[in-house]
């Protein structure tokens, strides 16, 4: 059973090589035939070199797609890796790396996960020294293997075949969404709402480096804003009411913001920083609260027109 390893990038070739680096011994752990597709999303073929530096380590195919936008480089992937015959897809990102049990644990959920269409593991944060303390160090803290979950990211998460195949469901990244951000969590949640099932696998994990310019609570703020603003695309690309998904969500975002505010006055004094924190968590409630609001309005958070979104 033959097993693609893609991943995007956008010509970070330090970051790409570290990535591709922590492959090899991962793939020697487990049977099945591996390769791996790498696509830059760059008019700049900046990253060939570094990918072709592995072909003595890696079955790795390597192309370029000049039009922008991630949906665009993620479904030249997946044309790629469907053209070679693979049985599964894994995603992973460029600014990752994987531990040297990953892969195995992620293809042992097929076994014990048989009805699954995707599994999805966490992404550990490594954060700079002077990142504050009360950064999320991952998604799905405390959630247990063989959860079924309503979407992912494509940040560590392997796909079945069928879910991209043209006997299958026929599932593509949504091009409209080239800059918001999101196509990811559209095209999962496309395959739950068609009856598919994703399931978590706490064990398969990979790790992410967290720069300065991203362990700040402004680029925290607009992320939670663009994170609101695009599920409601999400929601009117499927053709669904908005209203029904918004007001709860807005209604839950403004629960948690006031309720973090209480806690964080309560603990001010005897216990400053975990007041602090929960301050912190405040700010994030309150920023994804109103990017519901202007979701609702069809104000979009377009960071990927620039080339270093996110």
């Amino acid at each position: 059973m033959t097993v693609a390893i893609t991943l995007c990038t956008r010509g970070r070739p330090q970051m790409l090589a570290r990535c591709l680096a922590s492959l090899p011994a991962a793939i020697a752990r487990v049977e099945e035939p591996v390769f791996v597709v790498v696509v830059e999303n760059s008019p700049d073929a900046q990253a060939r070199a570094t990918v072709e530096g592995f072909a003595d380590q890696l079955d790795v195919i390597y192309a370029q797609e000049e039009e922008p936008g991630i949906p665009f480089a993620r479904n030249r992937a997946v044309e790629m890796a469907l053209a070679r015959g693979c049985a599964w897809l894994i995603f992973i990102d460029d600014d990752e790396w994987v531990a040297q049990d990953w892969l195995e644990q992620m293809l042992a959920g097929r076994s014990a996960y048989p009805q699954a269409d995707v599994l999805t593991g966490p992404v550990l944060r490594d954060y700079p020294e002077t990142a504050p303390d009360w950064l999320p160090r991952s998604g799905h803290d405390g959630v247990a293997t063989g959860t079924s979950l309503q979407a992912a990211a494509t940040n560590n998460t392997a796909v079945a075949s069928h879910v991209f195949s043209a006997d299958g469901l026929g599932l593509r990244f949504e091009e409209k969404m080239r800059y918001t951000g999101g196509s990811d969590t559209e095209i999962f949640l496309r395959v739950t709402r068609q009856g598919g099932q994703v399931i978590w696998i706490a064990e398969a994990q990979v790790f992410e480096e967290y720069p300065d310019n991203r362990s700040t609570l402004g680029w925290h703020i607009a992320r939670n804003i663009r994170r609101g603003s695009a599920g409601v695309m999400i929601e009117r690309l499927h053709e669904r009411p908005v209203l029904p998904y918004v007001v709860p969500r807005i209604g839950h975002c403004l629960y948690l913001t006031f309720g973090r505010l209480a806690q964080a006055l309560v603990l001010f004094i005897p216990k400053r920083r975990r007041g602090r924190a929960q301050a912190m968590k405040a700010v994030l409630s309150a920023a994804s609260a109103w990017g519901y609001l202007r979701g609702l309005f069809n104000l979009r958070s377009e960071p990927y027109r620039r080339p270093d979104g996110r």
